[in-house]
């Protein structure tokens, strides 16, 4: 889901709250003019699993951390070293909350700098997001970890609060399912929900090149079978954060206990985009699935629906 943010007269009282004490060795450790950094909203980061269990709420929440490189923009630009960034609390009128560092940057004198960040803060460059995401089993650890996202400023002005523009890089896909033809929440109960197989080739590609810099991410090789979350109830969202690439003919995997698998095959020359939610509507009968499918911005309207059929596997 696209990140929204907020600049507003008065911001910059509170992003004094950014600045801290120098401790650092490099050009950006001593000065007079301290970098200030905050974030705003963050949409789409809501739990998967049900009401009571929210990822964040819409917000980084506090005490997350992020890590942001800083880039003297002079005739030799000079990179230095990244520096870790802990979220702070949001203030209720200016929706931004104030980015405090493990040690206070400074502007440098006579040179402009720019910024670039990525949360996770430990994302390295071959990322991989995680093959089981099931929160049942394993909570929002592995879904939140697998969230890479990115922001860049090109342009950090002295004196004021500087803002972060994330956005996602990975696609999310969305399942949600419904009973009928006989069957109840209660078979729903068991169920599990993965993506692709084991199969050679049928698997999803879970790792990605991450270029930290310009915020690229280039789907790798590795390919695994994935776990959505359990379903506990009717109509669960059961939700898995994927790498960006083409999955046209995976499966969505539906199995109940006592009745095996059903598998939805998505239709030819659907690739998952960067920052894109896909979700599939899955009625379950005893001998098919009935499909629904939309494509939509984690922030915007819903493409038409796409309808299909599964069939036991």
């Amino acid at each position: 889901m696209n990140i929204k943010y907020f600049l507003i007269a008065g911001v910059a009282l509170l992003a004094v709250a950014c600045s801290g004490d120098s401790d650092g060795d490099s050009k950006l450790a001593t000065g007079s003019e301290p970098v200030l950094l905050c974030v705003g909203d963050v949409s789409g980061m809501r739990a998967v699993n049900n009401a009571d269990d929210l990822l964040q709420d819409g917000r980084l929440t506090a005490g997350k951390q992020i890590t942001v490189q800083l880039t003297d923009k002079g005739t030799s630009p000079v990179s230095y070293a990244p520096v870790l960034y802990t979220v702070g609390t949001y203030d209720s009128q200016t929706n931004l909350s104030p980015l405090t560092p493990a040690s206070t940057q400074y502007f440098p004198t006579g040179s402009d700098i720019k910024a670039y960040a990525y949360y996770p803060h430990n994302a390295s460059a071959t990322f991989t997001v995680a093959a089981n995401q099931d929160q049942t089993a394993t909570g929002v650890a592995n879904y939140l970890a697998s969230d890479l996202m990115y922001a860049s400023n090109n342009a950090l002005t002295r004196g004021v609060a500087n803002t972060l523009e994330f956005h996602h890089l990975m696609s999310k896909i969305v399942v949600i399912l419904k009973p009928d033809d006989g069957f109840s929440s209660t078979d729903l109960a068991t169920t599990t929900v993965t993506l692709g197989t084991t199969a050679t080739g049928e698997g999803i590609i879970t790792a990605a090149t991450f270029d930290k810099t310009t915020g690229t991410l280039t789907a790798g090789s590795t390919r695994e079978q994935m776990t959505l979350t359990t379903s506990t109830s009717t109509d669960v969202k059961n939700a898995a954060i994927v790498v960006p690439q083409n999955m046209e003919g995976k499966k969505i995997n539906v199995t109940m206990e006592g009745f095996g698998t059903l598998s939805y095959v998505i239709a030819d020359d659907t690739t998952f985009e960067p920052g894109k939610e896909y979700t599939y509507t899955i009625t379950v009968m005893k001998k098919a699935l009935s499909v629904t499918a939309t494509i939509s911005n984690w922030s915007g309207a819903d493409d038409p629906a796409i309808p299909g059929i599964g069939i036991w596997q």
